[in-house]
Protein backbone atom coordinates (compact mmCIF):
# COMPACT_ATOMS: atom_id res chain seq x y z
CA UNK A 1 0.00 0.00 0.00
CA UNK A 2 1.26 3.48 -0.80
CA UNK A 3 0.16 6.93 0.29
CA UNK A 4 -1.70 7.57 -2.98
CA UNK A 5 -3.89 4.48 -2.49
CA UNK A 6 -4.52 5.48 1.12
CA UNK A 7 -5.79 8.89 -0.02
CA UNK A 8 -8.00 7.29 -2.66
CA UNK A 9 -9.64 5.25 0.11
CA UNK A 10 -9.92 8.27 2.42
CA UNK A 11 -11.65 10.29 -0.33
CA UNK A 12 -14.12 7.43 -0.76
CA UNK A 13 -14.79 7.36 2.98
CA UNK A 14 -15.29 11.13 3.06
CA UNK A 15 -17.91 10.77 0.36
CA UNK A 16 -19.64 7.95 2.25
CA UNK A 17 -19.53 9.92 5.52
CA UNK A 18 -21.20 12.88 3.80
CA UNK A 19 -24.03 10.59 2.66
CA UNK A 20 -24.34 8.94 6.09
CA UNK A 21 -24.30 12.29 7.90
CA UNK A 22 -27.64 13.11 6.29
CA UNK A 23 -29.19 10.00 7.85
CA UNK A 24 -27.15 9.73 11.06
CA UNK A 25 -26.28 12.94 12.87
CA UNK A 26 -23.45 11.29 14.83
CA UNK A 27 -21.47 10.01 11.84
CA UNK A 28 -18.06 11.61 11.50
CA UNK A 29 -14.68 10.85 10.03
CA UNK A 30 -11.15 11.32 11.24
CA UNK A 31 -7.65 10.40 10.10
CA UNK A 32 -5.80 7.78 12.13
CA UNK A 33 -2.24 6.88 11.21
CA UNK A 34 -1.88 4.19 13.85
CA UNK A 35 1.44 5.19 15.39
CA UNK A 36 4.96 6.40 14.70
CA UNK A 37 6.09 2.79 14.66
CA UNK A 38 3.48 1.78 12.07
CA UNK A 39 3.66 4.77 9.70
CA UNK A 40 6.68 6.44 8.15
CA UNK A 41 7.21 10.03 9.27
CA UNK A 42 6.50 11.30 5.75
CA UNK A 43 3.10 9.58 5.80
CA UNK A 44 2.27 11.07 9.18
CA UNK A 45 3.20 14.54 7.88
CA UNK A 46 1.05 14.06 4.75
CA UNK A 47 -1.90 12.58 6.66
CA UNK A 48 -1.79 15.32 9.29
CA UNK A 49 -1.63 17.99 6.60
CA UNK A 50 -4.61 16.57 4.76
CA UNK A 51 -6.57 16.19 8.01
CA UNK A 52 -5.86 19.85 8.80
CA UNK A 53 -6.83 20.94 5.28
CA UNK A 54 -10.13 19.07 5.53
CA UNK A 55 -10.85 20.01 9.15
CA UNK A 56 -10.73 16.37 10.29
CA UNK A 57 -9.56 15.12 13.70
CA UNK A 58 -6.28 13.19 13.92
CA UNK A 59 -6.00 10.09 16.12
CA UNK A 60 -2.61 8.45 16.78
CA UNK A 61 -1.13 6.08 19.35
CA UNK A 62 1.98 7.57 20.98
CA UNK A 63 4.35 6.74 23.84
CA UNK A 64 2.47 3.55 24.68
CA UNK A 65 5.50 1.42 25.56
CA UNK A 66 9.11 2.19 26.59
CA UNK A 67 10.39 0.13 23.64
CA UNK A 68 8.39 2.32 21.22
CA UNK A 69 9.86 5.48 22.74
CA UNK A 70 13.40 4.04 22.62
CA UNK A 71 13.02 2.91 18.98
CA UNK A 72 11.67 6.31 17.95
CA UNK A 73 14.53 8.11 19.68
CA UNK A 74 17.03 5.77 18.00
CA UNK A 75 15.55 6.26 14.52
CA UNK A 76 14.58 9.94 14.67
CA UNK A 77 16.43 11.40 17.66
CA UNK A 78 13.04 12.39 19.09
CA UNK A 79 10.34 10.95 21.29
CA UNK A 80 7.08 9.92 19.55
CA UNK A 81 5.38 13.12 20.78
CA UNK A 82 8.26 15.27 19.56
CA UNK A 83 8.23 13.48 16.19
CA UNK A 84 4.50 14.15 15.83
CA UNK A 85 5.15 17.79 16.69
CA UNK A 86 7.95 18.05 14.11
CA UNK A 87 5.75 16.48 11.44
CA UNK A 88 2.86 18.88 12.08
CA UNK A 89 0.70 16.17 13.60
CA UNK A 90 0.36 17.62 17.09
CA UNK A 91 -2.45 20.13 17.34
CA UNK A 92 -5.82 20.83 18.89
CA UNK A 93 -7.63 18.28 16.67
CA UNK A 94 -5.09 15.58 17.68
CA UNK A 95 -5.95 12.80 20.10
CA UNK A 96 -2.93 10.92 21.42
CA UNK A 97 -3.90 7.44 22.52
CA UNK A 98 -2.01 6.28 25.63
CA UNK A 99 0.78 8.91 26.05
CA UNK A 100 2.01 6.95 29.08
CA UNK A 101 5.76 7.28 28.66
CA UNK A 102 6.11 11.02 28.16
CA UNK A 103 8.66 13.36 29.69
CA UNK A 104 8.24 16.98 30.73
CA UNK A 105 9.09 18.27 27.23
CA UNK A 106 6.45 15.97 25.71
CA UNK A 107 3.83 17.08 28.25
CA UNK A 108 4.58 20.75 27.55
CA UNK A 109 4.29 20.12 23.79
CA UNK A 110 0.93 18.36 24.26
CA UNK A 111 -0.35 21.25 26.36
CA UNK A 112 0.95 23.94 24.00
CA UNK A 113 -0.72 22.17 21.07
CA UNK A 114 -3.95 21.78 23.05
CA UNK A 115 -3.98 18.13 21.99
CA UNK A 116 -6.09 15.54 23.79
CA UNK A 117 -4.84 12.38 25.51
CA UNK A 118 -7.03 9.30 25.46
CA UNK A 119 -6.11 7.12 28.43
CA UNK A 120 -6.92 3.40 28.21
CA UNK A 121 -6.29 2.18 31.77
CA UNK A 122 -7.78 -1.28 31.34
CA UNK A 123 -5.78 -2.02 28.20
CA UNK A 124 -2.65 -0.52 29.70
CA UNK A 125 -3.08 -2.59 32.86
CA UNK A 126 -3.76 -5.79 30.93
CA UNK A 127 -0.69 -5.30 28.73
CA UNK A 128 1.46 -4.07 31.63
CA UNK A 129 2.33 -0.93 29.64
CA UNK A 130 2.02 1.35 32.64
CA UNK A 131 -0.60 3.88 33.61
CA UNK A 132 -0.99 7.50 32.56
CA UNK A 133 0.07 9.92 35.25
CA UNK A 134 -2.84 12.14 34.32
CA UNK A 135 -2.51 14.70 37.11
CA UNK A 136 1.19 15.17 36.43
CA UNK A 137 0.50 15.44 32.69
CA UNK A 138 -2.22 18.03 33.30
CA UNK A 139 -0.05 20.07 35.68
CA UNK A 140 2.91 20.19 33.27
CA UNK A 141 0.79 20.67 30.14
CA UNK A 142 -1.01 23.62 31.70
CA UNK A 143 2.18 25.65 32.11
Amino acid sequence: MNLRSVWRRVRGLIGMAAVWAGAFALVGLGVAPHSVRACPAAWIRALAGEARRRGLPLHVHAAEQPAEVDACRLEHGLSPVQLLEREGALGEPTTLVHAIHVDERDARAIGAARATVCACPTTERNLADGVDEIFHLLRVAAH
